[in-house]
């Protein structure tokens, strides 16, 4: 993001985002501060804290609440980024489950998760190609689901900032149990302009 020491942004949302329509009357309150600790003489470094709070987009409306820290550095020739999330709930409204009450009856609460990622990027010198990783945890409570994500792979650069990509992406995905792995290599074109 711009900005020699850092940047920052706040806004409020509806709960179904760009890629859902709204289900509740609920709104979400989102935001980001980004700090470059040593803005002029590292100006790649930075750390950043993001957070979301309000509910799930679903009629119910369950509590749902997101807190990240991401510290990313970036030189000239490769690009290192990792980050610690915890959360309650989810935006979909999906991460739910059900408890007995006092009065017989069943209350809906929001599971808890957390989860890390690191992602490494690798500029090969003298070529137009780069090597990179990225490894994802996440994990609720309740419901024990985990997920982990392993993707590796190669870019051209065909331009400054447009690229075609290579990739192998294998998800295990454990739930109740029950454990299963699924492998996608995909080849992504990304054009800037």
């Amino acid at each position: 993001y711009p900005g020699t020491y850092g940047s920052f942004s706040v806004g409020v949302y509806n709960g179904g985002g760009y890629h859902a329509l709204e289900n509740n009357a609920e709104k979400n309150v989102e935001m980001r501060l980004s700090v470059r600790p040593l803005g002029e003489k590292l100006p790649g470094l930075q750390v950043s804290y993001s957070g979301i709070y309000g509910t799930g987009n679903i009629p119910e409306s369950p509590m749902m609440n997101f807190s990240m820290v991401f510290l990313s550095y970036e030189a000239q020739w490769f690009m290192l980024s990792a980050q610690y999330f915890t959360g309650e709930g989810n935006q979909g409204g999906s991460l739910i489950y059900y408890r007995s009450n006092s009065q017989g009856g069943l209350d809906m609460l929001s599971d808890t998760h957390a989860g890390y990622s690191g992602f490494c990027e690798m500029k090969i010198p003298h070529t137009k190609l780069a090597l990179f990783g990225r490894y994802d945890v996440f994990k609720t409570d309740v419901t024990a689901i985990e997920h982990r994500n392993i993707i590796g792979g190669i870019s051209y650069r065909f331009t400054k900032k447009s690229k075609l990509l290579l990739d192998y992406d294998q998800a295990t995905t454990t739930e109740s149990g029950e454990s299963s792995i699924t492998g996608i290599a995909e080849i992504a074109l990304e054009v800037h302009f």
